[in-house]
Protein backbone atom coordinates (compact mmCIF):
# COMPACT_ATOMS: atom_id res chain seq x y z
CA UNK A 1 0.00 0.00 0.00
CA UNK A 2 2.97 2.29 0.61
CA UNK A 3 3.97 2.07 -3.06
CA UNK A 4 0.44 2.94 -4.17
CA UNK A 5 0.41 5.90 -1.77
CA UNK A 6 3.75 7.12 -3.11
CA UNK A 7 2.56 6.84 -6.70
CA UNK A 8 -0.72 8.61 -5.94
CA UNK A 9 1.13 11.41 -4.14
CA UNK A 10 3.58 11.81 -7.04
CA UNK A 11 0.85 12.09 -9.67
CA UNK A 12 -1.19 14.33 -7.40
CA UNK A 13 1.76 16.75 -7.33
CA UNK A 14 2.22 16.40 -11.09
CA UNK A 15 -1.43 17.38 -11.61
CA UNK A 16 -1.04 20.39 -9.31
CA UNK A 17 2.02 21.51 -11.22
CA UNK A 18 0.62 20.83 -14.71
CA UNK A 19 -2.56 22.70 -13.80
CA UNK A 20 -0.46 25.69 -12.78
CA UNK A 21 1.63 25.46 -15.99
CA UNK A 22 -1.50 25.43 -18.13
CA UNK A 23 -2.89 28.47 -16.30
CA UNK A 24 0.44 30.26 -16.83
CA UNK A 25 0.25 29.50 -20.57
CA UNK A 26 -3.32 30.80 -20.58
CA UNK A 27 -2.12 34.02 -18.95
CA UNK A 28 0.75 34.37 -21.43
CA UNK A 29 -1.58 34.08 -24.42
CA UNK A 30 -4.10 36.42 -22.80
CA UNK A 31 -1.38 39.05 -22.38
CA UNK A 32 -0.29 38.62 -26.01
CA UNK A 33 -3.89 38.86 -27.23
CA UNK A 34 -4.43 42.06 -25.23
CA UNK A 35 -1.21 43.55 -26.63
CA UNK A 36 -2.38 42.77 -30.16
CA UNK A 37 -5.74 44.38 -29.48
CA UNK A 38 -4.00 47.50 -28.13
CA UNK A 39 -1.77 47.75 -31.20
CA UNK A 40 -4.78 47.41 -33.52
CA UNK A 41 -6.63 50.03 -31.49
CA UNK A 42 -3.61 52.36 -31.67
CA UNK A 43 -3.34 52.02 -35.46
CA UNK A 44 -7.07 52.62 -35.82
CA UNK A 45 -6.96 55.65 -33.51
CA UNK A 46 -4.11 57.29 -35.39
CA UNK A 47 -5.87 56.56 -38.70
CA UNK A 48 -9.03 58.30 -37.46
CA UNK A 49 -7.03 61.32 -36.30
CA UNK A 50 -5.31 61.47 -39.73
CA UNK A 51 -8.67 61.28 -41.46
CA UNK A 52 -10.05 64.14 -39.37
CA UNK A 53 -6.93 66.24 -39.97
CA UNK A 54 -7.16 65.50 -43.70
CA UNK A 55 -10.67 66.95 -43.78
CA UNK A 56 -9.53 70.05 -41.88
CA UNK A 57 -6.51 70.52 -44.20
CA UNK A 58 -8.69 69.98 -47.25
CA UNK A 59 -11.16 72.64 -46.13
CA UNK A 60 -8.36 75.04 -45.18
CA UNK A 61 -6.41 74.51 -48.38
CA UNK A 62 -3.20 73.44 -46.63
CA UNK A 63 -1.72 71.39 -49.44
CA UNK A 64 1.60 70.55 -47.78
CA UNK A 65 -0.14 69.15 -44.69
CA UNK A 66 -2.56 67.32 -46.97
CA UNK A 67 0.34 65.58 -48.72
CA UNK A 68 1.96 64.64 -45.39
CA UNK A 69 -1.33 63.26 -44.06
CA UNK A 70 -1.89 61.39 -47.31
CA UNK A 71 1.49 59.66 -46.98
CA UNK A 72 0.87 58.97 -43.31
CA UNK A 73 -2.57 57.54 -44.13
CA UNK A 74 -1.08 55.28 -46.80
CA UNK A 75 1.59 54.10 -44.34
CA UNK A 76 -1.04 53.41 -41.67
CA UNK A 77 -3.19 51.47 -44.14
CA UNK A 78 -0.21 49.32 -45.09
CA UNK A 79 0.72 48.83 -41.43
CA UNK A 80 -2.86 47.86 -40.63
CA UNK A 81 -2.94 45.29 -43.43
CA UNK A 82 0.40 43.79 -42.42
CA UNK A 83 -0.67 43.68 -38.79
CA UNK A 84 -3.91 41.92 -39.74
CA UNK A 85 -1.90 39.24 -41.56
CA UNK A 86 0.28 38.84 -38.46
CA UNK A 87 -2.76 38.88 -36.20
CA UNK A 88 -4.59 36.25 -38.27
CA UNK A 89 -4.16 33.53 -35.62
CA UNK A 90 -6.94 33.63 -33.05
CA UNK A 91 -5.31 33.30 -29.64
CA UNK A 92 -8.67 32.97 -27.90
CA UNK A 93 -9.01 29.37 -29.08
CA UNK A 94 -5.53 28.49 -27.83
CA UNK A 95 -6.33 30.17 -24.51
CA UNK A 96 -9.49 28.08 -24.18
CA UNK A 97 -7.55 24.85 -24.77
CA UNK A 98 -5.01 25.77 -22.09
CA UNK A 99 -7.77 26.69 -19.65
CA UNK A 100 -9.62 23.44 -20.37
CA UNK A 101 -6.43 21.43 -19.81
CA UNK A 102 -5.87 23.27 -16.51
CA UNK A 103 -9.41 22.46 -15.39
CA UNK A 104 -8.98 18.81 -16.43
CA UNK A 105 -5.72 18.59 -14.45
CA UNK A 106 -7.53 20.16 -11.49
CA UNK A 107 -10.26 17.53 -11.67
CA UNK A 108 -7.67 14.76 -11.93
CA UNK A 109 -5.79 16.30 -9.00
CA UNK A 110 -8.94 15.95 -6.91
CA UNK A 111 -9.25 12.29 -7.95
CA UNK A 112 -5.67 11.59 -6.84
CA UNK A 113 -6.38 13.41 -3.57
CA UNK A 114 -9.40 11.16 -3.06
CA UNK A 115 -7.21 8.09 -3.66
CA UNK A 116 -4.78 9.36 -1.01
CA UNK A 117 -7.73 9.82 1.35
CA UNK A 118 -8.93 6.29 0.63
CA UNK A 119 -5.47 4.86 1.31
CA UNK A 120 -5.26 6.75 4.60
CA UNK A 121 -8.75 5.39 5.48
CA UNK A 122 -7.54 1.81 4.84
CA UNK A 123 -9.96 1.12 1.97
CA UNK A 124 -9.49 -2.24 0.21
CA UNK A 125 -6.25 -2.32 -1.81
CA UNK A 126 -7.97 -3.70 -4.92
CA UNK A 127 -10.46 -0.82 -5.09
CA UNK A 128 -7.76 1.78 -4.56
CA UNK A 129 -5.42 0.23 -7.12
CA UNK A 130 -8.11 0.00 -9.80
CA UNK A 131 -9.02 3.66 -9.22
CA UNK A 132 -5.35 4.62 -9.37
CA UNK A 133 -4.96 2.79 -12.69
CA UNK A 134 -7.96 4.64 -14.11
CA UNK A 135 -6.53 7.99 -12.97
CA UNK A 136 -3.12 7.12 -14.42
CA UNK A 137 -4.81 6.30 -17.72
CA UNK A 138 -6.62 9.67 -17.67
CA UNK A 139 -3.37 11.42 -16.75
CA UNK A 140 -1.64 9.86 -19.76
CA UNK A 141 -4.41 10.87 -22.15
CA UNK A 142 -4.54 14.40 -20.76
CA UNK A 143 -0.78 14.79 -21.12
CA UNK A 144 -0.94 13.50 -24.66
CA UNK A 145 -3.61 15.91 -25.86
CA UNK A 146 -3.04 19.07 -23.83
CA UNK A 147 -1.21 21.92 -25.55
CA UNK A 148 2.47 22.26 -24.68
CA UNK A 149 3.72 24.95 -22.34
CA UNK A 150 7.08 26.70 -22.53
CA UNK A 151 9.98 27.25 -20.13
CA UNK A 152 8.61 30.57 -18.90
CA UNK A 153 5.30 28.92 -18.02
CA UNK A 154 7.24 26.26 -16.14
CA UNK A 155 9.32 28.76 -14.14
CA UNK A 156 6.27 30.95 -13.40
CA UNK A 157 4.35 27.89 -12.20
CA UNK A 158 7.24 27.02 -9.86
CA UNK A 159 7.19 30.54 -8.46
CA UNK A 160 3.42 30.66 -8.05
CA UNK A 161 3.46 27.33 -6.19
CA UNK A 162 6.33 28.41 -3.95
CA UNK A 163 8.73 25.79 -5.26
CA UNK A 164 12.43 26.44 -5.10
CA UNK A 165 13.54 24.25 -8.01
CA UNK A 166 15.19 25.71 -11.07
CA UNK A 167 14.57 24.24 -14.48
CA UNK A 168 12.72 21.07 -15.32
CA UNK A 169 12.58 18.52 -12.56
CA UNK A 170 10.14 15.67 -12.19
CA UNK A 171 11.02 14.69 -8.66
CA UNK A 172 9.00 15.80 -5.67
CA UNK A 173 10.07 15.86 -2.08
CA UNK A 174 7.55 14.70 0.47
CA UNK A 175 7.51 18.24 1.91
CA UNK A 176 6.67 19.78 -1.48
CA UNK A 177 3.78 17.36 -1.99
CA UNK A 178 2.55 17.99 1.54
CA UNK A 179 2.33 21.74 0.76
CA UNK A 180 -0.45 20.98 -1.73
CA UNK A 181 -2.44 18.60 0.48
CA UNK A 182 -4.85 19.31 3.32
CA UNK A 183 -3.28 18.78 6.76
CA UNK A 184 -5.24 15.56 7.29
CA UNK A 185 -3.70 13.93 4.19
CA UNK A 186 -0.10 15.01 4.69
CA UNK A 187 2.71 12.64 5.56
CA UNK A 188 4.24 15.28 7.81
CA UNK A 189 1.58 17.53 9.37
CA UNK A 190 4.13 20.18 10.41
CA UNK A 191 4.65 21.32 6.78
CA UNK A 192 3.05 24.74 6.15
Amino acid sequence: MKAILGEARFYFAQCVFNCSCQYEAYGRYEKERNNRHNIALGISGVSIVCLCLTVVCWESGWQIFLRILSLLGTFLTAASMIFELYNKEDLTEIMCYHKQAAEDYKQLRDSFMDIIRQIKSNIDDGIVESRLQLCLHDYGILGKYSLPTNGDDYVNAQKSLGLSGQGESFTWSSEEIDKFLPVELRENSSVE
